[in-house]
């Protein structure tokens, strides 16, 4: 399915003011999650707290920065479901 994601950079400014600039994008994906990693991964200089994905149907949803970094850590191998303590294992499978 194809998912449109929003995202803001946020650069860090000194003298107090900041720039936001807007970037969205179309991923095709399976799950709202992965269309904002795999967006994330592809921009990595996104710094707002919460991502939006919207898919073709129009269900929304938005997820915060951090969660969507540690998916794309699982989707480029960076972290495997073995590495997990044992009581993660067990919810999630």
């Amino acid at each position: 399915m194809r998912y449109k994601v929003q995202v803001n950079i946020m650069p860090d400014s000194s003298d107090g003011f900041a720039f936001i600039q807007p970037l969205s994008g179309w991923v095709d994906a399976d799950s709202h999650l992965e269309a904002a990693a795999l967006f994330i991964l592809d921009n990595p200089d996104v710094s707002c707290p919460v991502i939006w994905v919207v898919g073709e149907d129009y269900q929304m949803g938005t997820y915060p920065l951090d969660h969507v970094k540690l998916r794309a850590d699982f989707i480029v191998g960076l972290r495997s479901f073995e590495d997990l303590p044992e009581k993660f294992k067990k919810q999630s499978g």
